[in-house]
């Protein structure tokens, strides 16, 4: 199914550090960008982008964002991959039954496509790697299941009903825009303990290894699959390049100049020990990454180092 090539009309579901970026990428390519999200409109907001105050989880206040839009970017999420399973039932609840009734309602208002962000931890453990979207999903978090199961959902129903469907497992984002205090991205809370001399906590003994990738490259592969032309359905974004995770923390430590301080705990039950992702199926469909890790941590901390964030 081919989207109209004038101007589109995007709707991104979720302000938040990757729908920052994403708002920013689709206003760059001449889209007409609407946003939705909970609060007031935010200040940092392109001033040619229309906000959208309401809640995911009432569609009320989603049928007038919805009308004329071509495709919507789903980045609504309520849960994070460390979340312990005893909020399985919590997160399978609103999100999910919401989501059901969403597709509906943009089938109703003509959307094209919906491109849902989805994440690395629905292939749970696996070999070989790096990981291709052939490979088998087996989520060992309640993260990872809550996610499959949006993308199961999604998947059935663009078989049915006349809407196209695209899936983005995204590995590890990084970014300027990211909480540098909050619970999620382990380089944003690793660097967050440097700038303020805290501890941090890390679950294993740091041999994990990821894929991390900037924020603006996900972004980029957002708004690409919300225009390919790519017959296939699931794509993983991502670097394709491993880094383990005390690399990654040494890397911090040396480019703030700063020493961090470790407390090691034993791993617990939704770890994944390796994980890197493939992105050939992007690569067919026109896209690949072009910040490399190096560079991208290194403008990262400096920027983080130039704006004083340590001194909260």
């Amino acid at each position: 199914m081919n989207l109209v090539t004038e101007t589109r009309r995007a709707l991104v579901l979720g302000y938040g550090f990757i729908g920052k970026s994403l708002v920013a990428e689709l206003v760059e390519r001449g889209d007409a960008v609407c946003a939705f999200g909970r609060r007031q409109r935010p200040m940092e907001l392109p001033e040619v982008a229309k906000w959208y105050q309401g809640d995911f989880n009432n569609l009320e206040s989603l049928h007038e964002a919805l009308e004329g839009t071509d495709v919507v970017y789903h980045l609504v999420a309520d849960s994070v991959p460390k979340d312990t399973h005893h909020r399985l039932e919590q997160e399978l609840g609103k999100l999910t039954f919401s989501t059901l009734d969403f597709v509906q309602a943009c089938v109703e208002r003509n959307v094209s496509r919906i491109v849902f962000a989805s994440s690395a931890s629905v292939y749970g453990i696996q070999e070989p790697h790096p990981i291709n979207e052939r490979a088998p999903t087996d989520p060992i978090s309640a993260h990872g299941i809550h996610k499959l199961m949006i993308e199961k959902y999604l998947l059935m129903k663009s078989k049915v009903l006349p809407i196209d469907v695209k899936i983005a497992r995204i590995s590890n984002p990084y970014g300027r825009a990211q909480d540098i205090h909050g619970r999620q991205g382990i380089i944003a809370i690793a660097l967050g303990c440097l700038l303020t001399d805290k501890e941090l906590s890390l679950s294993g003994d740091g041999a994990a290894v990821r894929d991390f990738i900037a924020v603006e490259d996900v972004a980029a592969a957002l708004a690409h699959l919300g225009t390919t032309t790519s017959v296939q359905s699931v794509f993983n974004v991502s670097s394709g390049y491993p880094v383990r995770l005390s690399t990654m923390l040494d890397l911090l430590a040396k480019l703030s100049h700063r020493q961090l301080r470790i407390k090691y705990g034993p791993s617990i039950s939704s770890d994944i020990p390796y994980s890197c992702l493939s992105f050939e199926a992007l690569l067919e469909a026109g896209w690949s990454p072009k910040v490399s890790f190096g560079e991208g941590i290194k403008d990262l901390v400096s920027w983080h180092l130039q704006a004083g964030e340590g001194k909260r």
